[in-house]
């Protein structure tokens, strides 16, 4: 999960450093693997204006511009990006300019014209490893402003590599929620919007499989403008999350994911023939998926389908043929709740890896559907606009996780840990990571959030108090002990005088792996039945050996 510590200040913005932060997740177990700038070393880049543009006179690739960096005279310069045009907001480098790479801007001349700076690219900006031209600008860029304030790029991304039970924290809302426990702050989570609906229009739901999709719920979006772009704050978080800008609306509901950690999906609702269907597929069906992958469905393989044909592989991936194109105009948004292990199983089977895969197989909060449905619904109105349809909420209960209450001792902190932690400390502690806490005689009732489905037994609740308390405040204390000497096992000391006597006479011990080059082994036992792996270290490694030899 990769986490802008920008974005993740604007939810809860303690008084310390990036680098505290960073170490304060990895000691309460969401490990930071690396904290990371977001774009390269520069200076003396502004926004500018594309004035005109005119041919050089001797070189087909390279074009003459006149920029307007809010400097009151016009800047020439020389450009070889195929999208350079008249009227567009660029990122100009000004003569001084240090780009990275330890680049200095010169004013030159280039095939006898002059040129007074350069029009740089993402890639040349250090923000993207790749580039397809020059960078272009929103045109409500303000000219001649810092393209770092511009874009926001004094930030870093932190990228956190999370253990499978702390699924609750593949989003910003987990993780602020984390950090201001972690700080003793109070969390209040970004409000969402409930957006009335602008028609009744709903299309029908059949849940025929609830036990591995118990919630679904949709909504029908009519009408989106097809001149829409997604606008450049979002395209930058989801860049900082690891997530490519594609289309608005895909864009949003990868920004909602980010944000809450609810993956959702849209279809073309002109793809879509008579109703929506949860159910199993059949051996005869296959779906090319929108990875381009042609696959062959069974009953295995829960998928969400309409009346004639699978859409796509429930939680996983979509299909390619009812995708949102850039001529879609009526969608049908997803959000729904699948069981985990329905979509484990799935993805392991196809060798598929989505950031969708990714959440719902290690659960996702199943209080996040609706809310993540008008989240995304609230920011496709501000930008492709639409006529909104109610959601169509489909659920059943009895295969929703239920609400867990852990009967806890706190005694049984300082039983386990020895450390003697206040009452009143360790109820702020629960509370500050959305438990209900309830002292009842000598033993308190915690209510569970639903967001912490990892969390079932007191001993669980011992170690989130210790989590929070801090590692690093435990004190060792030295044992006083007996020491006994102990005795060496017959067959341990004949291996180890065996060991002695070989080694004695010139022998090396050698461990290896189990695995071996294929090639190698069919030279030595030619036609000899072997196993391969499905996921082998390297293609020398990819088959377990039949013999030591």
């Amino acid at each position: 999960m990769k986490v802008s510590e920008t974005w993740l200040r604007e939810w809860v913005n303690p008084a310390i450093s990036g680098e505290q932060i960073a170490s304060q997740l990895t000691m309460a177990g969401l490990e930071v693997d690396s904290r990371s700038p977001v774009a390269g070393e520069f200076s003396h880049v502004v926004v500018a204006h594309v004035i005109q543009t005119a041919a050089h006179p001797q070189a087909d690739k390279l074009t003459l511009c006149d920029i307007d960096a809010g400097t009151n005279t016009i800047i020439k310069v020389v450009c070889g990006a195929s999208n350079v045009r008249p009227g567009l907001k660029v990122a100009l480098a000004l003569p001084g300019a240090h780009l990275p790479g330890d680049f200095v801007i010169k004013e030159s001349m280039l095939r006898g014209q002059i040129s007074q700076g350069m029009l740089c690219s993402v890639s040349e900006l250090g923000i993207d490893e790749r580039s397809e031209g020059i960078l272009e600008l929103p045109m409500d860029a303000p000219i001649g402003m810092d393209i770092r304030d511009y874009l926001k790029l004094n930030d870093y991304v932190l990228d956190l590599d999370l253990t499978p039970n702390r699924a609750d924290c593949f989003s910003m809302l987990g993780v602020a929620r984390e950090l201001a426990a972690l700080n003793n702050m109070p969390f209040q989570s970004i409000p969402t919007q409930e957006i009335p609906p602008t028609s009744d229009e709903k299309l029908h739901i059949d849940v025929k499989e609830p036990k591995a999709c118990p919630q679904y719920c949709s909504r029908i979006i009519r009408g989106i403008r097809l001149d829409s772009t997604t606008p450049l704050w979002i395209t930058e978080r989801l860049r900082r999350g690891g997530i490519r800008a594609k289309h608005p609306v895909v864009d949003v509901l990868n920004y909602v994911m980010l944000e809450l950690g609810q993956p959702m999906h849209a279809f073309d609702l002109k793809k879509i023939e008579g109703n929506i269907e949860a159910r199993y597929g059949t051996p005869e069906e296959t779906l090319v998926l929108l990875d381009g992958q042609d696959i062959k469905l069974d009953d295995q393989v829960l998928v969400i389908a309409d009346l004639k044909k699978p859409l796509a592989i429930a939680g996983v991936m979509g299909g390619e043929e009812s995708a949102v194109q850039e001529e879609t105009t009526d969608i049908l948004l997803e959000s729904a709740f699948f069981n985990p292990l329905v979509i484990a199983g799935v993805a392991r089977r196809y060798g598929l890896s989505s950031d969708s895969s990714q959440r719902f197989e290690r659960g996702v909060d199943p209080a996040l559907q609706i809310r993540a449905l008008e989240r995304a619904t609230e920011l496709l109105q501000t930008i492709v606009g639409g006529s909104i349809g109610p959601i169509n909420h489909v659920h059943t209960s009895a295969y929703l996780p239920k609400t867990v209450t852990v009967l806890f001792n706190p005694k049984k902190v300082k039983t386990l840990t020895g450390l003697d932690i206040p009452l009143s400390d360790m109820t702020a502690m629960l509370e500050g990571l959305g438990m209900i806490v309830v002292p009842k005689d000598q033993v308190w009732h915690v209510t569970v959030p639903s967001h912490r489905f990892d969390i079932a037994l007191d001993v669980d609740l011992v170690e989130e108090i210790i989590r929070l308390y801090g590692y690093g405040n435990i004190q060792s204390n030295p044992a006083t002990t007996t020491l006994k000497l102990g005795e060496i096992n017959p067959s341990e000391q004949l291996s180890t005088k065996l060991a002695l006597f070989l080694t004695g006479r010139g022998y090396h011990e050698t461990i290896s792996y189990s695995f071996v080059d294929p090639a190698f082994q069919e030279a030595i036992f030619p036609g000899t039945e072997t196993m391969q792996l499905l996921n082998p270290i390297s293609s020398e490694l990819s088959q377990m050996r039949v013999s030591l030899w």
